[in-house]
């Protein structure tokens, strides 16, 4: 931190860094895991816990996981501009087989919480995507490291820029899930 005593008046402050090499981020531990395992309003895990159980309870390794619930949820939903309102949540996604990327992405988020994975739903920059916009996808943890998946396949080959977690949880897609492990911290 730098401090800085000025007398009023105009000041001008120009400051220049470099930084040589970039560290790793740290593994998430289980404090920054725990919030993104609970339910939450648009991603009631609670509720869905019979469908998560039934669909992948035979799966053990959280990778594996991660993998077929957003092939999964990409073979489900139908990508549907305009779909859906902003109240649905994971469970009324699920019953009306469609959905924008945010819903797909709340309905993962769900089923992987209910499967104990820690996932967080992420707007995302996704540069060639047509229409340009905003994109949800999901954040969802696998031991050392937070990974990026798309169930729409909308981001497939393409790198996403910007993800962050959001406050509050479109073309033909393929029907394999998108991954791109980040070692960005969450």
């Amino acid at each position: 931190m730098h401090v800085l005593d000025a007398a009023s008046g105009a000041l001008v402050v120009d400051y220049a860094a470099t930084v040589d090499g970039m560290l790793p981020a740290p593994p998430p531990g289980e404090q920054e895991r725990l919030p993104y395992l609970r339910p939450s309003r648009w991603c009631p895990s609670d509720r869905l816990l019979a469908t998560a159980g039934a669909e992948f309870g035979g799966i053990s390794e959280s990778a594996a996981i991660v993998d077929a619930v957003t092939g999964w949820v990409g073979e489900r939903l139908r990508y549907v501009a305009g779909a859906g309102a902003p109240t649905d949540d994971a469970v009324d996604t699920l019953l009306l087989g469609e959905g924008v990327c945010r819903d797909f992405a709340h309905l993962v988020t769900g089923l992987l919480r209910a499967l104990d994975v820690a996932a967080r739903l992420a707007a995302v920059y996704a540069p060639g995507l047509a229409p340009m916009d905003f994109h949800g996808v999901v954040e969802a943890c696998t031991g050392e490291q937070w990974g990026v998946v798309d169930a729409t396949g909308l981001v497939r080959g393409r790198r996403c820029c910007g993800s962050r977690p959001a406050a509050t949880p479109p073309t033909p897609r393929s029907s394999a899930p998108t991954m791109a492990w980040s070692s960005r911290p969450g």
